[in-house]
C-alpha cells in the first residue's frame, strides 16, 4: 500500500557564505551586483573620456570564485588592448588585475567587442556591500 507522510520542510543550515546571510542553504541565489553606475567626462566625438565605473557586489569576489568582471556594451569607444585603471581610494587600486597577465591597476580591453574585462587580483577579495569606483580613459 501507500503510506501518507505530512510534508516536513528540510533544515537548511543558515550558514553564510562568501558574504551573504543565509548562503549555504540550498538553492539561494543573489545577484553579484546592487550597484553597477558608469558615467563620462565627455560626450564629444573624438575626444579623450574618462569613463568611472562604480560597482558594488552583495557576496565576497575573489579569485577563488572565478571573479572576472566584464563591461560590455562601450560601443564606439576606442582604446589600447591594456588599460589603466584608476581608483578614487589607495585602498581600492590593487584591487583588480588584468585577467590575462594578472598585473594589478590594469584591464584588458577588447576593441572588437567593445568591452573591458579585469578580474579580482591574488589575495585580494572584493568585499560584499563595499563600494569601489574605478576610471578608465577611453577615446570617443
Amino acid at each position: 500500500g501507500n503510506a501518507a507522510f505530512p510534508p516536513i520542510p528540510i533544515a537548511k543550515p543558515g550558514t553564510d557564505a562568501l558574504g551573504v546571510n543565509g548562503g549555504m542553504d540550498p538553492i539561494r541565489v543573489v545577484y553579484w551586483f546592487t550597484k553597477r553606475e558608469l558615467t563620462q567626462s565627455t560626450p564629444l566625438a573624438s575626444a579623450l573620456n574618462r569613463l568611472r565605473l562604480v560597482l558594488q557586489p552583495n557576496v565576497d569576489l575573489s579569485p577563488a570564485v572565478s571573479a572576472e568582471i566584464l563591461l560590455s556594451g562601450v560601443f564606439g569607444a576606442v582604446a589600447d588592448s591594456v588599460v589603466e585603471l584608476e581608483s578614487d581610494a589607495p585602498e581600492h587600486a590593487d584591487l583588480f588585475c588584468d585577467p590575462i597577465s594578472g598585473i594589478a591597476r590594469r584591464a584588458a580591453w577588447d576593441q572588437f567587442t567593445s568591452s573591458l574585462r579585469f578580474a579580482v587580483c591574488a589575495g585580494k577579495i572584493f568585499a560584499a556591500r563595499s563600494t569601489v569606483a574605478l576610471a578608465f580613459w577611453v577615446r570617443n
